[in-house]
């Protein structure tokens, strides 16, 4: 409402009985929190929902914190408290992001745009780090596991290896067919997805490429630190190879195209885009999950524990969820729909390309957040201060 005149400006709609409503400090945001426990966040000037997040119990109070927190409290499920990341966390282009990528550790990430260009980022400081210009924009991506070397390809036949530091050629490959995904797996091996039914492992020293068949188009490709390669196929299947000898390991067959792979750093834990739905299957090729989406999936990532699964849907969401028990963790709009994800900041956040010109990094590790910010918290807050930032006086 406009306080002046009692107009009505805009209208939220939330489900069920409202238990919370706070703008926030600069009233750029309001936040409505359910009895049921959801909690959503809008961006006023345009009304854009820029957040959704589920207590997990009934709701007693909700605030909007100073730093982008939103805090929840209820009888059975305590205090919970998740951290927002607005466009002021993204990775910004002139034009719309296509790709994202990550070095394992997370304090890499590397972003293509419409715009020709891709950017290697400080995922913590938001600083880009390189810059490089490219004839055509590319669509797939891969950091090496320090993020010293980025490989990138614009879909057809060429990838590119660069150093991060120089700005170098490394390497420029010549692949039979397009190309659908890259992954690295140490420095000097690259595998490549190709539409011509084959993945290949390349040194990009030098040399023939290793292949891997599949009977159909490879969609993309994953690689663990103990040499175990992940490829996805229009064929129905997602296949487990020895990188070093060739061999195949496990064929996982769906009842669609796959479209997506991933697998954690120790080649446990096996995750796979297929239609609506992502699943995780353990290193025998067992389901351990089915996570259904309300749209088709179009991008996963594991992060660097094995402990927790990314996906980002057409749907305009991106999830984390819990790869032990399949459990949702958090549930993040974005604009636009489709894209990748992946994991960084040592997996305290998820960095999401959805084709709008900002990459957005979102934090949702709870435990990460407090224990960051009771590093940074240098006395008690006062009376005054728990009851403005935190809920009712709880802390």
């Amino acid at each position: 409402w406009e306080v002046s005149e009692g107009r009505e400006m805009d209208r939220f709609e939330l489900a069920g009985p409202v238990a919370a409503c706070k703008l926030s400090a600069d009233a750029s945001l309001l936040m409505a929190a359910a009895e049921s426990g959801l909690i959503r966040v809008w961006r006023l000037a345009d009304g854009q929902e820029v957040a959704r997040c589920e207590h997990g119990a009934a709701l007693g109070a909700a605030a909007l914190g100073p730093h982008g927190e939103i805090i929840a409290a209820g009888p059975d499920a305590g205090v919970t408290v998740w951290q927002m990341e607005t466009a002021r966390g993204a990775l910004l282009h002139p034009k719309a992001v296509l790709a994202v990528a990550a070095s394992a550790d997370g304090q890499r990430v590397a972003t293509s745009s419409e715009d020709r260009r891709t950017r290697v980022w400080d995922a913590e400081s938001r600083a880009v780090i390189a810059d490089f210009a490219e004839a055509y924009p590319a669509r797939a991506l891969a950091l090496d596991d320090s993020g010293e070397l980025l490989a990138a390809s614009p879909g057809d036949r060429r990838a590119s290896v660069w150093e991060v530091a120089s700005g170098r050629l490394m390497a420029g490959l010549e692949h039979p067919s397009g190309i659908g995904g890259l992954a690295f797996g140490g420095r000097n091996r690259l595998a490549t997805a190709g539409f011509d039914g084959v993945a290949r492992i390349w040194d990009i020293r030098g040399g023939a490429p290793a292949e891997f068949r599949h009977e159909r188009e490879v969609t993309d490709v994953a690689l663990s630190t103990n040499a175990l390669l992940a490829t996805a196929s229009w064929d129905g299947t997602a296949r487990l190879w020895a990188a070093d000898s060739g061999a195949e390991l496990l064929v996982i067959r769906h009842e669609g195209a796959v479209e997506a792979v991933a697998i954690s750093p120790d080649g446990e834990r096996i995750a796979t885009a297929s239609g609506y739905t992502a699943k995780l299957f353990d290193r025998a090729g067992r389901e351990t999950a089915s996570l259904p989406h309300s749209a088709p999936v179009t991008g996963i990532a594991i992060s660097s524990d094995g402990e927790q699964l990314a996906t980002v849907c057409r749907d305009g969401t991106a999830r984390v969820w819990n790869c032990g028990n399949g459990e949702e963790l958090v549930r993040i709009p974005h604009r636009n729909a489709g894209g990748s994800v992946a994991f960084c900041s040592q997996g305290r956040a998820i960095v999401v390309a959805a084709n709008e010109p900002e990459a957005p990094i979102w934090t949702w590790n709870t435990q990460a957040m407090l224990a960051q910010a009771s590093e940074r918290l240098t006395r008690e807050l006062t009376p005054e201060e728990r009851r403005e930032y935190l809920v009712d006086g709880v802390g």
